[in-house]
């Protein structure tokens, strides 16, 4: 036998879904050290992510969709990124995303199987662990935190201190910071998984000869900043010099054989082929 739903049931169907929607924001964020550090962004994509992230804050890596629903340039929402870095993990393949604090702002620390409500987000750390080698929950979340791509000391300074105080940043000569960031894996890695490819170091060192020409040293984080937008601006030019190259051909390839057609039809005008104008 089917029971028919009550009104009380429909409106307690409806609380839950609206419920679900309801997540916890923490609004000493804009005066905390790190988030007041952000660019304008980076500040949307963190909140974006924050907001559309599942339960345990893993997040399918569609930067396309996000800079659509935001209404941002695809290049300003892989340049938040690079900015937010610290406070992310990637999956093996680069294709999710889990963000560190999420869990701990949601007030959902530490976990307990015994607990209705953590049984779906232990759910879904299940369902990631192939894609992020997940072995115990909480090394996971308490892994080691990736350096920053736009630079150190944007969250509590060097690491004492709260990020108060203003501590100017060191000055490298442009040779210092190539090798720096040569050696430096997980900012290769952020760059490497951010832009879908594998030669962050060629790219580095052809960026570091154009960056000495306009100067001799700057800082890490300015380097960094303009090797981003540098990168991102010649992955373009090459996306395009490659679309334009398959379309020459293309062209090429039809008009060989529209002269090959032409040449088999004894009817066909002069000009058909192009030999009125000398052929292509």
């Amino acid at each position: 036998m089917i029971r028919e739903w009550t009104p009380f049931d429909l409106s307690l169907s409806c609380f839950k879904i609206i419920a679900m929607a309801y997540r916890y924001t923490n609004t000493d964020k804009w005066s905390d050290a790190w988030f007041s550090e952000l660019t304008p962004y980076e500040k949307i994509v963190f909140i974006y992510l924050c907001d559309n992230c599942d339960m345990a804050g893993f997040i399918e890596y569609t930067p396309k969709k996000w800079a659509f629903d935001i209404g941002f340039d695809a290049d300003d929402v892989l340049g938040a990124l690079e900015g937010l870095s610290r406070g992310l993990i990637y999956s093996e393949s680069n294709d999710c995303i889990f963000l560190r604090n999420f869990l701990k702002h949601q007030k959902n620390l530490p976990l307990n199987e015994k607990n209705n409500a953590h049984l779906g987000i232990i759910k879904r750390f299940d369902e990631y662990k192939i894609k992020f080698k997940i072995e115990n929950i909480e090394s996971f979340i308490n892994q080691e935190v990736k350096p920053l791509l736009r630079g150190y000391g944007n969250g509590n300074g060097n690491g004492n201190g709260n990020g108060n105080q203003f501590t100017p940043e060191k000055i490298f000569e442009i040779d210092e910071i190539k090798l720096i960031l040569e050696i430096d894996e997980a900012w290769i890695e952020t760059v490497q998984s951010l832009n879908r490819f594998t030669k962050a170091k060629e790219y580095l060192s052809i960026f570091a000869l154009h960056k000495k020409i306009s100067t001799t040293s700057t800082t890490l984080s300015e380097f960094k900043k303009h090797f981003g937008n540098w990168l991102r601006g010649e992955l373009n030019r090459e996306k395009e010099t490659l679309k334009n190259a398959t379309n020459g051909r293309d062209f090429k390839n039809t008009a060989q054989q529209l002269r090959e057609i032409n040449k088999t039809n004894p009817n066909r005008h002069p000009s058909a082929s192009g030999d009125e104008y000398g052929g292509y």
